[in-house]
C-alpha cells in the first residue's frame, strides 16, 4: 500500500482536480431557473434521488476523511492490502482523474439543463455536443468512474459497497430517463435516434430497448 503521505497527497490532488473541473464548468450552470412546465416519470420513488445524492457524497466525504482522519480511514480496519496493491492504487487515481474531468465536461456541455431530478423541461433540447456525442449519460459515467477510482485508490470495502449502490442506481435512473425521453412527443424521435447511435455509460451501441411509461406534466416549483 502507498504510505500515508502519498495517499493523502493523492487524495488532496484528486479533490483539487474535481474542484477545478467543476469551477471551470460553473459559468454554464444555471444561476436562476425559470418557471416552466416539466415532464416527470410516474412511479419513480422520491427516495431514489436522496439515496443517489447520499451515495455520491460518501465518495467525496471518504476522500476528505483520508486527509483529516487517516488513522480511522486509510490506516484503519476499513482498508485491505495485497501484493501489487500499489499498482491498483495508481490505476484508481488515474480513473478518479478521468471521472473528475468527465464531470466538468458533462456539466459544461449540459449547462442550464443540469439537474439531479429526472425530468424534461418544455424548452429542453436533445444535447448532442461534448461527451453526449458518444454517451447518453456521461454524468452517471463520471460518478461511476469516481466510485471505482476511490475504491481502488484507498482499497476500501466501504467505498466498494457504496460503488455497488451507485451502479445500481445509475442503471435504474438512466433507464427511467431513457423511457421518458423516448416517449416525449417533442423529443422522442430524435432521442430514439440518439439511443441507436450511443451507449448508455460507455461509447457503443445500446444493449436493448426499455419499456415505455407515460410522463406527466406539472409546474415546477
Amino acid at each position: 500500500m502507498f504510505g500515508l503521505e502519498v495517499a493523502q497527497g493523492l487524495a488532496f490532488t484528486a479533490l483539487l482536480i474535481l474542484a477545478v473541473a467543476v469551477a471551470l464548468a460553473r459559468p454554464s450552470l444555471p444561476q436562476h431557473r425559470p418557471k416552466e412546465l416539466v415532464a416527470t416519470e410516474e412511479g419513480v420513488p422520491p427516495w431514489t434521488e436522496i439515496v443517489w445524492l447520499a451515495a455520491v457524497s460518501i465518495l467525496l466525504l471518504y476522500t476528505l476523511l483520508v486527509l483529516l482522519v487517516p488513522h480511522a480511514t486509510y490506516l484503519g480496519p476499513w482498508t485491505f492490502g495485497f501484493p501489487g496493491d500499489e499498482f491498483v492504487q495508481a490505476v484508481g487515481f488515474v480513473v478518479w482523474v478521468g471521472g473528475a474531468l468527465l464531470v466538468g465536461w458533462a456539466l459544461r456541455t449540459l449547462g442550464r439543463y443540469t439537474t439531479v431530478k429526472i425530468q424534461i423541461t418544455e424548452t429542453q433540447p436533445i444535447v448532442r455536443g461534448g461527451p453526449y456525442r458518444w454517451i447518453r449519460h456521461p454524468m452517471y459515467s463520471a460518478i461511476l468512474f469516481l466510485s471505482i477510482g476511490t475504491t481502488l485508490l484507498f482499497l476500501s470495502p466501504v467505498v466498494a459497497i457504496d460503488a455497488i449502490v451507485l451502479f445500481a442506481l445509475a442503471e435504474y435512473r438512466a433507464a427511467v430517463e431513457e423511457r421518458m425521453f423516448a416517449r416525449s412527443p417533442r423529443l422522442g424521435a430524435e432521442y430514439q435516434r440518439l439511443m441507436a447511435e450511443t451507449g448508455r455509460f460507455l461509447p457503443g451501441r445500446p444493449r436493448g430497448e426499455s419499456r415505455t411509461h407515460r410522463p406527466s406534466l406539472r409546474k415546477s416549483p
